[in-house]
C-alpha cells in the first residue's frame, strides 16, 4: 500500500500539484503510523503541512494536524496529541468545515479523557456529538457516544455511561462497524465490572470476543485473558 502511494506522490510531484502531493504525504504518514514507523510518518506529515501552507490550503492543514494528533496518540503522548487536534479544530472552524471540526472535538475529548480530564472530555465530546448530528455523520455520532461513555464511566457515573455505550453500540450495529462495536463492548464491560456487575461484564466481553474472533483480530487475545481472569 505504501508503495502505491509513493508512486502517486511521484506522479503529483511531476505534475507540480501541491494539493495532490500533500494528500499523498498524509496517506503515507498514516500508513507509516500504522506500521509504527513514527519518524518516517512525522516527516511525511511535516511535508504535507509545508505544501498546504504554500498552497494556502487551510482545510488540508487541518486534516494534517488531525492526522498528526493520531500519530502522537499512537505514541501515547496525549498532551501533544491534544495540541495537534486543537490546531485542527481552529482551522476547521475558520473554514466552516462542520464534519472536520466535529472529528477534531471528539479526538480532543478522547485525549482529555486519557489524561484523566474527564469533565473537559465531556464538554468536547458533547459539542462533537451535536455537530455530528447536524452533519448527519452517524459514524462520528457513534464515536462521540463511545467517548462520552468512557468519560462518564471514569467519573463514576455508571448509569450515564451505560446509556452512552448503548447508544454507541446501536449506531455501530446500524453502521455495520463490527470492530468498533467490539471495542465499545469491551469498554462497556470495564464499566460494568467497575460498577460491581461482573455478570454483565462477562456478557459484554463474551460478545466482544465473538466479534473479534470472527474478524481474526489480535485484540481477541486480551479479551480472552480478561474473561479467564473473571472466571478464576
Amino acid at each position: 500500500m505504501a508503495r502505491a502511494h509513493e508512486l502517486a506522490l511521484a506522479a503529483a510531484m511531476r505534475l507540480a500539484d501541491r494539493r495532490a502531493q500533500a494528500y499523498s504525504h498524509r496517506v503515507l504518514g498514516r500508513a507509516w503510523t500504522r506500521m509504527g514507523e513514527w519518524d518516517t510518518a512525522r516527516v511525511h506529515y511535516e511535508s504535507a503541512l509545508r505544501l498546504c501552507e504554500a498552497d494556502d490550503d487551510a482545510v488540508g492543514r487541518a486534516h494534517t494536524h488531525l492526522a498528526m494528533g493520531w500519530l502522537r496518540e499512537q505514541q501515547g503522548v496525549y498532551r501533544e496529541a491534544l495540541i495537534q487536534v486543537r490546531r485542527a479544530e481552529a482551522l476547521y472552524a475558520a473554514a466552516g468545515h462542520l464534519a472536520g471540526r466535529a472529528s477534531a472535538l471528539n479526538q480532543a475529548g478522547w485525549y482529555h479523557a486519557q489524561l484523566g480530564q474527564h469533565q473537559e472530555a465531556l464538554i468536547d465530546c458533547q459539542a462533537a456529538l451535536g455537530l455530528h448530528v447536524e452533519a448527519g455523520h452517524r459514524y462520528g455520532q457513534a464515536s462521540a457516544w463511545d467517548s462520552l461513555g468512557f468519560a462518564h464511566h471514569h467519573l463514576g457515573r455508571f448509569r450515564n455511561a451505560a446509556r452512552c455505550y448503548r447508544r454507541a453500540l446501536a449506531l455501530h450495529r446500524d453502521n455495520g462497524d463490527r470492530y468498533r462495536e467490539a471495542a465499545t463492548l469491551a469498554r462497556f464491560a470495564h464499566c460494568q465490572l467497575d460498577s460491581g456487575d461482573a455478570r454483565s461484564a462477562r456478557r459484554e466481553w463474551t460478545a466482544a470476543l465473538a466479534i473479534l474472533d470472527s474478524l481474526h483480530h489480535p485484540d481477541a487475545v486480551d479479551i480472552r485473558s480478561r474473561l479467564d481472569r473473571l472466571a478464576s
